[in-house]
Parts: C-alpha cells; sequence; structure tokens
C-alpha cells in the first residue's frame, strides 16, 4: 500500500491516526516534532508525511522548510493537518511539496481520499 510518516505531538491523534493507517494497511512510523521525523526519514523510505504545524521543539513551518533544504525528502508529498486553518497555513498549499491541507477535526474519510488521491500520482 505505502509507507507513511505521521508527524503529530498530541498523543491521543497521534494514536487514533495510527491505528487508522494500520487499518487501512499502511505501513506508519508516527513522530512528535519534526526533528524526530527527520530521523526516521533517514531510515526508512517513506512515501506520504501527515503532519500538524503546531508542534513543539520544530513546529510544521520549520519541518516544510527543513524538508526542502535536504535533497533526498524534497519530493516525498505532504499532507497538512491541523487545528489552525490560518492565512499562513493555507499559503503553504501553494508549495509544490504539499499537496493538500486538512482541518482538524479530520474525518476518516477525507483522510483516505486524500491518501488515495496523493499516492495514487
Amino acid at each position: 500500500m505505502g509507507t507513511i510518516l505521521l508527524v503529530e505531538d498530541d498523543y491521543s491523534n497521534r494514536l487514533f491516526f495510527q491505528e487508522y493507517l494500520l487499518y487501512k494497511k499502511y505501513t506508519c512510523y508516527t513522530a512528535t516534532q519534526g526533528v524526530e521525523a527527520l530521523t526516521i526519514l533517514q531510515e526508512h523510505h517513506i512515501h506520504l508525511i501527515i503532519t500538524d504545524i503546531d508542534m513543539p521543539i520544530m513546529d510544521g513551518f520549520q519541518f516544510l522548510i527543513a524538508l526542502q533544504e535536504h535533497p533526498s525528502f524534497q519530493k516525498i508529498p505532504v499532507l497538512i493537518m491541523t487545528g489552525h486553518l490560518t492565512e499562513e497555513v493555507k499559503q503553504l498549499a501553494s508549495q509544490e511539496q504539499v499537496k493538500g491541507i486538512l482541518g482538524k477535526p479530520v474525518m476518516l474519510e477525507e483522510l483516505s481520499l486524500a491518501i488515495d488521491r496523493i499516492l495514487s500520482r
């Protein structure tokens, strides 16, 4: 199916979405913030990154910049899930690497459709 990296600092959200992705037969790695996610990216072949924006240590904005600075990570598609759909966040949709933005609370059907759309490209 595909390998997904879920970057989410909220434990309940991380566990909930990880269980759903595993149920949908994806391989799923999780990280609580951007620095941890970069380490996982160096160790595993990832097909899609699903990330929150509001996280400690390295937030989603900093994480996206770090992805762009690393040639091996620039082509991995990113799906953003956030509870803060600000204008600044909406502007991220113009980045080539960002393939979608979902506002929290995220409906599982909406998430599934977004993942299928992105991974079928």
